[in-house]
């Protein structure tokens, strides 16, 4: 989990290599309707990111079945991470940080 930049996709797909677990990247399950914002440089509410944080959960807790899930997201809010925990179970967050210059 982090910011925009900070290199969540590269260290998520490079941990699921190592642990050889499936890896998920969460920005490949938004809605036509939020790339369009996001395209647009509207930010996505609460409201518009609900389904979204639901499809992540289905696709992890499927994965989960089969082995260990990796899994490329924000997850800035603890609302969001609360989903993820009540939806999937047993979860790990690991939260990534970047100064501003090393991520420009």
């Amino acid at each position: 989990m982090g910011v925009s930049g900070v290199g969540k996709t590269t260290i998520a797909r490079s941990l699921a290599v190592r642990l050889g677990a499936q890896f998920i990247e969460a920005d490949d399950y938004h809605s036509s309707e939020n790339r369009k914002a996001m395209e647009k440089g509207i930010p996505l509410n609460d409201k518009m990111r609900l389904p979204w944080l639901l499809s992540l959960c289905s696709a992890a807790g499927t994965a989960r079945e089969t082995g260990n899930v990796v899994m490329a997201c924000s997850a800035l809010k603890r609302q969001y991470r609360d989903l993820f925990r009540i939806h999937i179970g047993q979860v790990q967050f690991v939260y990534l940080h970047a100064s501003r210059e090393a991520i420009a």
